[in-house]
């Protein structure tokens, strides 16, 4: 398999959004609508070092010492799995989380894959606390002040490369407040205007 001919014509959708911002929820409405693959960066560092690999065993090393796990692993899992997946229409969920990230992204990326937007559900910390306790998950970092804590270091890490992405007016927030329901008909059109635009490219082959 050629993976750069895959990567190719990977259509990309960065996901944001500070925990309990109901993230989840909309991909899973996106994957099941758009046929769109739903990765989560967070989620592939975990199941790489449960694997037991040799990147895994770096992964818990840098995890145990409190230190943030190299770019390039991340990436290097997170274009493994794009390309094993075999889909073209890809939404990666918590990256890039600060500009460090995304330049590392950019960099390795470049000719591999076509950046559609930014997506960034903006809700109100009030609201995304009431959720996460709602969830009742037993985190230890659930309480209150951790949570605050939580949210207050995500948006301090992610507010540059948002500030990138507006300004290259790729940027897409949605008002994440409301009910999912009311979440999903912000999101929506979203992907219908890609849709289309997509399908009136090929017609005008």
């Amino acid at each position: 398999v050629n993976l750069s001919s895959i990567m190719a014509v990977a259509d990309i959708v960065f996901v944001l959004g500070p925990p309990g911002a109901g993230k989840g929820t909309q991909c899973t409405k996106i994957k099941e609508e758009f046929g769109y693959i739903h990765l989560s960066a967070g989620d592939l560092l975990r199941a790489e070092q449960a694997a037991g690999s040799e990147d895994g065993e770096l992964i818990a090393d840098y995890i145990k010492n409190g230190k943030i796990v190299p770019i390039e692993i991340t990436i290097k899992l997170l274009e493994k799995a794009i390309v094993s997946s075999g889909c073209r229409k890809v939404l990666i969920d918590g990256f890039p989380r600060n500009e460090e990230n995304l330049n590392g992204w950019e960099s390795a990326m470049k000719d591999k894959m076509n950046t559609k937007f930014m997506l960034y559900f903006d809700c109100e910390e009030e609201e995304c606390l009431r959720r996460a306790l709602a969830r009742n998950q037993n985190r230890a970092d659930d309480n209150p002040e951790s949570f605050r804590k939580r949210i207050a270091t995500y948006n301090t890490s992610t507010t540059a490369v948002l500030n990138i992405f507006k300004a290259r007016d790729l940027l897409r927030r949605i008002n994440a407040n409301g009910t999912p329901d009311e979440v999903w008909s912000e999101t929506l059109p979203l992907f219908l205007v890609s849709t289309f635009s997509l399908c009136r490219g090929i017609c005008l082959l």
